[in-house]
């Protein structure tokens, strides 16, 4: 498995408070101001947590046109801790 890039935030950095109302605002507002869709998914995530969503793993493929390329792959892991 070939890994690009992992986004590691600080305890701090991962707490959102809000509703499910909340995460669909921040979809249809600032979410799409996000061009990078590790970001995106990183930052769903943890906004869904915080909407009391148990989320313990997520991954996120978004198909590609490419010829040797099925899919792209974000997974997210609620239990990985940083080192």
């Amino acid at each position: 498995m070939r890994i690009g890039r992992v986004i590691e935030r600080a305890p701090e950095q991962r707490r959102f408070a809000g509703s499910m109302s909340d995460v669909a605002a921040w979809l249809a507002g600032p979410a799409r101001k996000i061009s990078e869709a590790l970001e995106l998914v990183d930052e769903l995530c943890w906004r869904l947590v915080g909407a009391e969503m148990p989320i313990v793993r997520m991954t996120f493929h978004l198909p590609t046109l490419h010829p040797q390329y099925y899919s792209n792959r974000l997974p997210m892991d609620a239990h990985h801790r940083p080192d």
